[in-house]
């Protein structure tokens, strides 16, 4: 065999190595970390009929980037967050924020930052702008 033979299986065993670690171990820590305290304070619960569904919607939760990995549903009592296939993969679990423990911090261009069990959750403004209307 030659040196770079050598070479090339070596670095695809490592790719190979440091894949499964960051899908056996870091990501899982993430989702730990950043989204279970979401999931595990508010159980989900079916949306209403009248709520406005979309799915692939693009989260970050703490440090976690979860890029098309959320499906949204939003009704006047809650915020209902659903792992999209993607996100089931990375095993997320959903949620159903009433909207009384939802506090609003800013809202940017496009986006909107939350914070939802000590958590900061920046998503879609579409949804997430909700959370500072005011009862009536």
């Amino acid at each position: 065999m030659t040196v770079h033979i050598i070479i090339a299986v070596a670095l695809t065993l490592f790719a190979v190595v440091q894949t499964v670690i960051v899908f056996a171990f870091v990501i899982p820590m993430l989702v730990r970390e950043s989204w279970t305290p979401i999931a595990e304070a508010h159980p989900p619960v079916e949306p209403a009929p009248d709520a406005v569904v979309k799915r692939w919607q693009s989260f970050s939760a703490g440090v976690l980037n979860l890029g098309w990995s959320v499906d949204v549903a939003v009704d006047e009592r809650r915020l209902h967050l659903r792992p999209s296939p993607l996100g089931r993969v990375i095993r997320l679990r959903p949620a159903s924020v009433p909207w009384e423990a939802v506090e609003f911090v800013r809202e940017g261009r496009f986006s909107a930052k939350v914070k939802i069990a000590g958590i900061d959750l920046r998503g879609p403004k579409w949804c997430l702008t909700m959370a500072k209307i005011p009862e009536v």
